[in-house]
């Protein structure tokens, strides 16, 4: 039986089922994300993609991850690759660097064993 029922598996979802998982609220086994497309964040990957977005509109510390400097010490210990990941004042992320942080998040929780489409 599930603790928690999360309906979509977009940003928001992703961000709360995350939340849920690292501080020990439930297990994976305890969590079902329903969602109508195949994986994680799927619409929001091909909108971001369509609209050819540079970088998002958020500072560094919107992300999915619970520590606010998570994606800031994603694109550090990444730096080479992404040379020009944090843009600007406010350190907006590079979409690329963003999803490349979701993709690890998502891995390490095992999102995807709480799927059900």
């Amino acid at each position: 039986m599930f603790k928690w029922i999360i309906v979509g598996g977009g940003i928001q979802g992703t961000t709360l089922a995350t939340f849920l998982l690292k501080t020990g609220k439930v297990t994976i086994n305890e969590l079902a994300i329903i969602d109508k497309n195949a994986r994680p964040l799927e619409k929001w990957k091909k909108r971001a993609d369509i609209i050819s977005m540079p970088y998002l509109r958020s500072p560094v510390v919107h992300h999915i991850d619970v520590k606010p400097d998570s994606l800031k010490s994603y694109v550090k210990r990444n730096k080479n690759d992404w040379p020009t990941a944090l843009y600007g004042y406010y350190k907006r992320p590079s979409l690329d660097a963003f999803n490349e942080h979701c993709n690890q998040i998502m891995e390490e929780v095992a999102i995807k064993k709480a799927w059900i489409q």
